[in-house]
């Protein structure tokens, strides 16, 4: 208003007290009283609605309030609260709050609704109240600008995680939430920034959940005030799913275990290989060549079954706990089947003679260790070439096919005992898994 003066040093002046009214009779007699003013009074751009008069007497230290948020209100928005073409409208205006600018901070546009109150009872008691809010305002500008800075922050958090920045991501949204908390820190009513907090976390955690950072998900919503309860199932599946598949890799890397079994696979090809070399000699130590025949080609079979059998048996925990030993077991039991089959086949039906049949079974062997070459790995090519070469050496010279069998049969043994403790194993146990 015009009669408002402001001086070099900020000191503010009212210049003129026409209807100045005192709430109480001093007895001088130099201004009226408050219960005598039923009349209108005041400049209509800024009026309270009890300034119109009326048979009762309104003006109370609230009218004050009411001027003096007009006056704020005319600060912030650069016209008078009460605006129209005519005077009437101007008048009629006075029962409805104004509107302010969108740009008005929320703390300060309270302050002004509430001092304007169309009733009375609504605003501040007196001035002091509103002087005492227009203060905290002021002195919550830091927490506003912090607040503000975080809003910036947060919005750059949101372009990161869309580039799939992480990293930046990671710093913007720190930085964010220590402005944030700054920011509480100066202001604790501050509610611009303790919903700026939430709605970060919350944003936060959800882009964690997306790119399945669960611990980093489950630690920002801890912290969080309000979580909505369709994330907080959200995080509960996923860490559910998470759980389910940690537990199949661990049991995946138990059943991957090179160790587990190892001294137990060195037993058994040991073991099983002198047996296998010593085997196929016992016709010339015994000097009977009549035990090279099917029935004793199957009973040989039968034997070594049931010495695997035994074998598993005893070390069941360890030759059955990892998948690469249950390939070897199977392989095993696979192959003296089939031998059982081929001396009933070979020699009951097709009756090849004691020269034949041995022969024949160097060249089985030979075959079954081809396939295990392409079917398990490189490392057996040793074996397989020992076969094949005792397979001519025993087909151009038949009387020497145990002695073939049993050289054959020390490669494979060599050569098993060799695989078992190298570095080469675990490349064999992955390709068992993948043709598995």
């Amino acid at each position: 208003p015009e009669n408002v003066m402001v001086g070099a040093f900020g000191e503010v002046y009212v210049l003129d007290w026409g209807i100045a009214v005192a709430l109480e009779d001093d007895g001088s007699g130099r201004l009226p009283l408050a219960k005598d003013a039923t009349s209108v009074a005041g400049t209509p751009a800024y009026m309270a609605p009890e300034q119109l008069g009326g048979d009762d007497p309104r003006i109370t230290p609230r009218t004050d309030v009411y001027l003096l948020g007009g006056m704020l209100f005319e600060l912030l928005t650069g016209r008078p609260p009460h605006v129209g073409e005519c005077l009437r409208d101007i008048l009629a205006s006075l029962f409805a709050p104004p509107p302010l600018d969108e740009g008005v901070p929320d703390e300060l546009a309270r302050i002004v609704r509430r001092a304007m109150d169309v009733d009375p009872e609504g605003r501040f008691e007196n001035v002091d109240q509103l002087r005492l809010s227009v203060e905290g305002f002021l002195r919550h500008t830091d927490a506003r600008r912090l607040a503000a800075k975080a809003d910036a922050l947060g919005a750059k958090l949101v372009a990161a995680q869309r580039e799939g920045a992480e990293e930046l991501a990671e710093t913007h949204f720190a930085e964010a939430r220590f402005a944030y908390r700054t920011a509480l820190d100066a202001w604790p009513g501050g509610e611009e920034a303790r919903e700026g907090l939430d709605a970060l976390v919350l944003s936060r955690a959800t882009h964690l959940l997306e790119i399945r950072d669960l611990a980093g998900c489950a630690r920002l919503l801890a912290s969080a005030r309000d979580v909505p309860k369709e994330l907080s199932e959200r995080l509960a599946a996923a860490q559910r799913e998470a759980k389910a598949a940690k537990e199949r890799a661990e049991a995946r890397d138990r059943d991957e275990d090179l160790e587990k079994g190892r001294r137990t696979r060195a037993f058994f090809a040991a073991v099983l290989g002198t047996l296998w070399v010593v085997f196929p000699l016992t016709p010339h130590l015994l000097g009977r060549r009549d035990m090279t025949n099917p029935t004793t080609i199957a009973l040989v079979a039968t034997f070594f079954l049931a010495v695997v059998s035994g074998l598993v048996l005893w070390a069941r925990d360890s030759m059955l706990g990892t998948r690469l030993n249950r390939s070897i077991v199977g392989m095993l039991f696979a192959m003296l089947v089939m031998q059982l089959v081929f001396a009933i086949g070979f020699g009951s039906f097709l009756q090849l003679d004691e020269v034949q049949l041995p022969v024949t079974l160097i060249f089985f062997h030979a075959t079954l260790a081809a396939c295990a070459v392409v079917i398990i790995d490189l490392w057996l090519v040793p074996t397989a070439i020992a076969f094949v070469a005792a397979f001519f050496v025993a087909a151009s010279n038949p009387e020497h096919a145990n002695f073939c069998m049993s050289s054959a049969n020390f490669v494979l043994l060599v050569n098993a005992l060799v695989v078992n403790y190298s570095n080469r194993l675990s490349e064999i146990s992955k390709k068992v898994h993948r043709n598995s």
